[in-house]
Parts: C-alpha cells; sequence; structure tokens
C-alpha cells in the first residue's frame, strides 16, 4: 500500500482557514441530520463545492509538496471521528496506484487539474479501464464502496491542490486506500512491486536533462526508459558532432545543465583537465560529453534505475486508459505510466533538386551528418543554401579542414548571424527600467520596434552597447510574443523575424572568424 507523508494540523489552526471549519461544520451537521450516507451525499458535495470556490482556503504553507511522492496535508479530524477533511497536493506527474477505499470519500479540485481513471471488472473478472474524467477547480465527486476503484493523475505542468473528505479516522487510519490493484501491463499495487515508468522518446540534451531530473527526485520506484536510437545520450543533432571547431553559441558559464549552480559545466571541464573561463567558447562536443557524463553519473546514484534502448519508436498508443503503449521499430513494446516527447526540432533534409536541374546537380549534404564534408575536396566549389549559424558552422569546419575551393552561400537576405561581444566588455545598461518601461509599449510591433531602436541609440550615447537590450528582451519575449494579436503576430513574422534572429542568435567571435577569413581569401 502506498504511503504519503500526513502531517495532523489542530483545530485550532487549520492553516488560518475559517473555510475549513465552515466546510466542517458544514459536513457534520450533514451527516447528524440524514437518515443514510445516500441522503447526506448531497449536501456534502454541496458544502465542498462551495468551499473550493474560495481564494484563502488553505493558506502557502499547505501547498508544500516534497518530491518523492503526492502530499497529504490532515486539515480536520471530527470530534466524534466520523470523517476527516484533507489537502493532496500533486506535482505534475504525482498519481495514485489504482485502489479503492475502505471508507466513503467526497473529493474536489481547487487549484490545478486532476486525470481520474475509472476501473471494472470484466466478464472475466480482469480489471479493465472504465473511462476517464478531467476534474478542473470546483469539479467535485462522491464516491462509495464497492465499485468505488479508480487511480488519480496529475496531468497539467502545474501543481495541483485537491480537498478530500473521508468516512473515517485518518489519523489513526492514516490512509483511506484499503486495496492496491493492478492492470496487465502495469505493477501490482503493494510496497514490494508498486512503481511508474516514465518513457523518455530522444537522448539530445531535452530528452537528457528530463531523464536527469527524474532520477534526481529519489524516487525509487521510479523507472526511467529512454529511447534513442541515432546518437549516445546526450549529444543529439546539437552535441553529436565530433568537429572541434563547432562551438558553442553561449559562453561556457552560460551553459551549466543546473540553475542552482551556473558554473557547473565550468567545473566539469577543469575537472576533465580542460582549463578554460566563463566567457570562452568551447567546443559543442564537450558539452555532449559533460551531458552524458551527467546522465551516466545519475544512473550510478539512482541504482540503475534508467534503461536506454537504442530502438526507433514507431508509435504510441492508449492502454486500456491507465498509460500508453510505446511500440519499436524492433517490434518490441513497453507499457509506461507516461511519455516524454523530446524529439527535437529536426531541419528539413532535402536528398535531391526538384526539376528539370535536378540532374545536372551533385547529391545534396545533409549538414547534421557526423563527417558531412569528408567527401568534399580541398579544392571543389561548394553551395551553401542558407547563412544562418547551420552554415557559419559549415564554414568554421571547411577551414579547419584546410579547404581552398570557391565557397558561395545563397539566402534570401543575405544576413549572417551577429556576433557576441568579448566577454570582458562591460556597460551600464539599466535593464530592469528598460523592461518595466517596454511592457508599457501599446502592443504593435511597429511601436515595440521603435522603443527597442531609442534605447540602443541611448545606450550607445551612454557607452553601452546594442547586444545588452537583446539580454534584457530575452526573458520578456515569451509574454511579448502572448500580447500580440494574430494580425501583429503575422506583421513580425513577415518583416523583423529574419533581422531579430540574426541579433538573438548569435555566434562565437572565433566562428564568425572563419567565415571572415574565408571571404577575405576570395573563396
Amino acid at each position: 500500500m502506498t504511503e504519503v507523508a500526513v502531517h495532523e494540523i489542530p483545530d485550532t489552526t487549520l492553516h488560518g482557514s475559517e473555510g475549513i471549519r465552515r466546510l466542517a461544520a458544514e459536513i457534520a451537521a450533514a451527516l447528524d441530520g440524514s437518515s443514510s450516507l445516500g441522503e447526506a451525499a448531497e449536501p456534502i458535495k454541496a458544502a465542498l463545492g462551495r468551499a473550493l470556490a474560495l481564494p484563502n482556503l488553505l493558506a502557502g504553507e499547505a501547498l508544500e509538496s516534497p518530491f518523492g511522492n503526492y502530499h497529504q496535508e490532515l486539515l480536520h479530524i471530527d470530534k466524534q471521528r466520523k470523517f476527516s477533511i484533507a489537502a493532496l497536493v500533486w506535482l505534475p506527474g504525482h498519481l495514485t496506484p489504482i485502489h479503492d477505499h475502505q471508507c466513503w470519500c467526497c473529493f474536489g479540485v481547487w487549484r490545478g487539474r486532476e486525470l481520474e481513471t475509472a476501473y471494472r471488472r470484466d466478464d472475466l473478472g480482469v480489471l479493465v479501464a472504465a473511462g476517464r474524467t478531467v476534474r478542473y477547480p470546483g469539479d467535485v465527486e462522491f464516491m462509495e464502496p464497492p465499485g468505488d476503484i479508480h487511480r488519480v493523475l496529475n496531468d497539467d505542468m502545474v501543481p495541483t491542490v485537491s480537498i478530500h473528505i473521508y468516512g473515517v479516522d485518518l489519523s489513526r487510519a492514516g490512509t483511506s486506500i484499503r486495496r492496491c490493484y493492478s492492470v496487465p501491463g502495469h505493477p501490482a499495487g503493494n510496497d514490494e512491486t508498486l512503481g511508474r515508468t516514465i518513457a523518455v522518446i530522444g537522448g539530445g540534451f531535452s530528452g537528457t536533462m528530463t531523464a536527469v531530473n527524474l532520477l534526481r527526485r529519489g524516487d525509487s520506484n521510479l523507472r526511467v526508459v529512454m529511447f534513442e536510437a541515432a546518437s549516445e545520450p546526450g549529444q543529439g543533432a546539437a552535441y553529436g558532432t565530433k568537429c572541434l571547431s563547432h562551438l558553442l553559441n553561449v559562453p561556457a558559464g552560460g551553459m551549466s545543465a543546473f540553475p542552482d549552480q551556473p558554473l557547473h559545466f565550468v567545473d566539469w571541464c577543469r575537472r576533465s583537465e580542460r582549463a578554460i573561463q566563463p566567457g570562452d567558447f568551447v567546443p559543442r562536443a564537450w558539452y555532449g560529453e559533460y551531458l552524458g557524463s551527467l546522465l551516466k553519473e545519475e544512473t550510478e546514484r539512482s541504482g540503475g534505475r534508467l534503461v536506454v534502448r537504442k530502438e526507433r519508436v514507431e508509435s504510441l498508443e492508449d492502454y486500456s486508459g491507465a498509460g500508453l503503449m510505446v511500440q519499436t521499430s524492433d517490434g518490441d513494446s513497453l507499457a509506461a505510466d507516461a511519455v516524454v516527447l523530446a524529439v527535437g526540432s529536426s531541419p528539413e533534409r532535402a536528398s535531391r533538386l526538384s526539376g528539370k536541374a535536378a540532374g545536372e546537380w551533385p547529391e545534396m549534404i545533409d549538414p547534421w551528418c557526423a563527417n558531412a564534408l569528408a567527401e568534399i575536396g580541398n579544392d571543389q566549389s561548394v553551395l551553401v543554401i542558407g547563412t544562418g549559424l547551420t552554415f557559419t558552422d559549415l564554414a568554421a569546419e571547411l577551414e579547419a579542414r584546410g579547404h581552398h575551393g570557391p565557397v558561395t552561400a545563397i539566402s534570401r537576405r543575405g544576413l549572417l548571424p551577429a556576433c557576441h561581444r568579448p566577454a570582458d566588455i562591460t556597460g551600464r545598461f539599466d535593464a530592469e527600467g528598460f523592461q518595466s518601461g517596454i511592457v508599457r509599449q501599446p502592443m504593435r510591433v511597429a511601436s515595440l520596434c521603435r522603443h527597442v531602436r531609442q534605447v540602443v541609440r541611448e545606450g550607445a550615447a551612454a557607452g553601452t552597447d546594442w547586444q545588452e537590450v537583446v539580454q534584457a528582451l530575452r526573458p520578456l519575449t515569451p509574454a511579448l510574443w502572448a500580447a500580440l494579436d494574430a494580425p501583429e503576430r503575422r506583421r513580425f513574422s513577415r518583416h523583423l523575424r529574419p533581422f531579430w534572429e540574426t541579433l538573438r542568435h548569435r555566434v562565437a567571435p572565433a566562428t564568425l572568424g572563419a567565415v571572415s577569413r574565408l571571404r577575405e581569401s576570395g573563396c
């Protein structure tokens, strides 16, 4: 049986909530004034519904949850021990086992969202999913045994808080769960075998750090299965390169995998006998090694709860309402409680040109493939379609290989990415003042653009540069984009997006230096 943390809170404190006191009084009155539980059910549901509408029903300290499991706060014990009131706090992904109850239960959502899966016995006595219900704030349900087998999951991206009324004294019983169950393909519901499986599809940065953070939660009942067919975990298309001329586009001091340890990557490089400074731009291959080492370290620390499968996932199928079935290219399958899609944003990979000229062109090269340039002779001509970040990588690699043939790059506007400024330049830019000012501008592309340009001009006169303005704008871009209406978004995409991208996605000075040297050499 799953155990959750239980903390009894004396009736005199109750997190300072008058709403809980009123709810308890209404429940007691409904039970005392009814001849049966069935008669009391509707008044109890109505009372809970009214309580869930209160914005101050619970104080902040009641909303804290540990990482291991959902968290139960005991709010009230009836003096006659007829019922208990508890708050359950769920972080994203928290779920119960499949279970029934030793008593009646009335529950509702106060914050967030819950996904409830109900179960029943089929004609052969096998437990199967009978349906799923998404419950939102204010939704209330009443159930009593028998026929009360269910499972509850927080499938939202934010913490969820629900209020539960149980017809039992939780200070003595500890839990309302009577028995845990299993369904085919899912673990049995007892202390020895209860567990969850999360499948992570993709082993690049996002997939790797998802797995690392899941393992760092310390939940011994959690297993992570990663599917990565193309490369070693941690590398992906971005960090799988072996060319040391492919540099990170962010200084090493800004590349820590953990926000609370900003120099974690720098320290790792130094432990690996790579003497670097936080302002250095280092090879992307090093970062791939760094991510792989984090995954290996957390796998060992967690007792091997990570499994990496070199298989391609072909499909995902709903599994009896209780999870997902992952089907792989090898014909194998895995029943998972949750699936994380970390497949990245694959570039469009053209293998040939269409039209009459197709046969006149050599085969096109996928620049994201390992050793993509190995077959190009040093004196051969090269045509690159596009002048963005990928082009600058190709230019740096061509120079490193000693290529001296002509290189032609074609794009609609001929814009190259901007270069990061030297790390030792510091300005006196008022980032907070700029941020507070721009959010007060009319949410029109022209107004925002005009304001940014004015701030850049004023900054230049004060001894700062445009890069500080762009840096200060970055945290606000999601909110600004959300505030623009559809016509303004289309206007930005049509007129400004290419220019913004050249300023926002800057490259290392050494990378842009390679492009400049190729141009100066006449290639």
